[in-house]
């Protein structure tokens, strides 16, 4: 790949540095998520391991996640949140700008707060999930079709929402497979041991809040998801991810797609749009608008948890799903020739 300019570099640093000293501020507070990994990772390094899911349907994380979490929590803190840096460096080689430029510096300040989230409240199955999807698509724009094979085996083994990263694949019918086979092999030999017990956690845990969306279609509040909650998840997430992948639009079609997940979501939680404003920084400047919303429906989503109105937080990620869209649907993003790699 090739090397990204001194000014990339330079926020690249200056951005994990800064998420390290934001997250540590919170080391002292155990978030639930955190004893929910640390819980299930024990399950993963027991007898039990193939029936962790089974056993803690509260662990919606993937096993890579689970493995990451025995790491001591000040060690993990520190390694999520310098990964922001990581975000900064693979968005300037997915966006091809020489320059972070105004935006690139507002959407790497924009990552410091809610990158630090990840890591204090123990959420590296949704940093690994946007890394990996960065890492799919910069390697795919160097042409190192193997990296990218990487990468997205990264972001499966973190958490079952990879899937909707599976379709920035399909420019190589080989890579596709080899991803689809990956996504099986990490998840089969759970499925296989207890399918019905798996099938139930894969409906989620996370109970129907007030100001969601399903709340405000008539779920029942404080209730489990409705079944219909994780296909309709999958539905969009695919079907978003697709259309930016045929478009040569894939960072648009990923920003669409969990944009679509977040939106439908039971619980409205501040996670589900941090990998929306990591994905922002890969677009270039002229997807200001993108990197706004995307913020935007963080914090909102938090004033949402504090009691607030859902309103604001739905209306804003609708709006950042038809700019998306919008951004999608542009003429055919101009691609680099591939070498092989």
């Amino acid at each position: 790949m090739t090397r990204v300019g001194w000014s990339w570099r330079l926020l690249a640093l200056l951005t994990a540095l800064a998420t390290v000293v934001v997250a540590w501020h919170w080391h002292d507070v155990v978030h639930p998520d955190w004893r929910i990994a640390h819980h299930a990772r024990n399950l993963l390094f027991s007898h039990r391991a193939l029936h962790v899911y089974a056993d803690d349907v509260d662990a919606q994380m993937g096993p890579l996640a689970l493995v990451f979490s025995w790491l001591p929590r000040a060690a993990y803190l520190v390694l999520v949140a310098l990964s922001a840096g990581l975000v900064v460096l693979l968005g300037a080689r997915c966006s091809g700008r020489r320059s972070p430029g105004v935006v690139g510096v507002l959407g790497a300040a924009a990552l410091v707060y809610p990158w630090a989230q990840l890591a204090w409240k123990g959420h590296a199955d949704d940093a690994l999930v946007a890394l990996g999807a960065l890492g799919v698509v910069a390697a795919l724009r160097a042409g190192r079709r193997w990296w990218a094979l990487g990468a997205f085996a990264v972001a499966a083994a973190a958490k079952p929402t990879a899937l909707a990263v599976l379709p920035v694949l399909l420019a190589d019918r080989v890579l596709l497979v080899a991803g689809a086979a990956v996504l099986a092999a990490v998840y089969a030999p759970f499925a296989t041991v207890d399918l019905p017990a798996f099938l139930k956690a894969g409906r989620g845990v996370m109970h129907t809040a007030p100001g969601s969306l399903p709340d405000i279609i008539g779920a029942k509040r404080f209730h489990r998801p409705p079944r219909w909650i994780r296909p309709t998840e999958a539905v969009l997430g695919l079907a978003g991810s697709t259309s930016g992948a045929l478009r040569g639009r894939p960072v648009e079609g990923l920003l669409l797609a969990f944009t679509a997940r977040a939106l439908v979501e039971t619980n409205p939680a501040p996670a589900y749009s941090i990998p929306l404003v990591a994905w922002s920084l890969a677009l270039g400047e002229r997807r200001l608008r993108l990197l706004v919303l995307a913020a935007a429906s963080f914090w909102l989503a938090d004033l949402d948890l504090d009691g607030g109105s859902g309103w604001p937080r739905l209306i804003c990620l609708l709006l950042l799903g038809y700019v998306a869209l919008r951004a999608t649907l542009d003429p055919p993003a101009t691609r680099r020739p591939a070498r092989s790699g």
